[in-house]
């Protein structure tokens, strides 16, 4: 009888033991797919990153484009955050300005908006764009010496002649919007895909 006792409880701690080890590897089971899951959205975090960096790295996400008389220029903001409100102003859809000569040295119009100013004493160039009294949007083909704030410059070398040619004399619709608008978005839709479609690879594979 003792011995049948020993043999069951022998055969108890096995069960016991075998039962411990069983929740071990469960545990071992969950931490692998756990940590598999956080570095795969590591992963995923980072190459979104990336591309969002690229975007923002890209020059003709600095570019504008000013549209008349069926020609174009393209001009590259200044670094002030006057150019970034006028960047997100033509972001979402592109902006017509009805503009018309002023002291033979420029085109000016109201924007319909107040935009931040960072004014300073400006001996303007042919192809700057200038903010004046943070509402009226300039283009100069000539010189003039005032405190304005630069939203942005003609990209090249442009001259009276090469503006003109564009903005023609006399009043005109100018139209300013973004060189690209849709940079990098394109890339990081697919990026997201990319990185969703293999985590449900992951975790529910295909039977068969």
């Amino acid at each position: 009888m003792r011995a049948t006792f020993a043999s069951s409880f022998s055969r108890l701690k096995n069960i016991k033991f075998n039962s411990n080890d069983l929740q071990v590897e469960t545990s071992v089971i969950i931490f692998y797919f756990t940590l598999k899951r956080i570095i795969l959205i590591l992963q995923m975090v980072i190459t979104i990153s990336s591309s969002s960096s690229a975007q923002n790295n890209n020059p003709m996400d600095n570019q504008f484009k000013i549209s008349a008389n069926g020609k174009e220029l393209t001009a590259t903001f200044a670094d002030n955050s006057s150019a970034v409100a006028f960047r997100n102003l033509i972001a979402d859809s592109p902006l017509t300005v009805m503009m018309s000569d002023y002291g033979d040295f420029e085109k000016v119009g109201d924007l319909g908006h107040d935009l931040p100013t960072n004014d300073t004493s400006i001996t303007t160039e042919p192809g700057d764009v200038i903010l004046y009294l943070g509402h009226n949007i300039t283009i100069y083909y000539g010189v003039n010496t005032w405190t304005f704030t630069l939203l942005g410059k003609v990209d090249g070398n442009p001259t009276r002649r090469s503006i003109l040619d564009v903005l023609g004399d006399g009043s005109v619709n100018v139209t300013f919007s973004l060189k690209d608008p849709s940079s990098g978005l394109t890339e990081v839709a697919s990026d997201k895909k990319h990185w969703k479609s293999q985590c449900q690879e992951e975790y529910y594979p295909s039977e068969g």
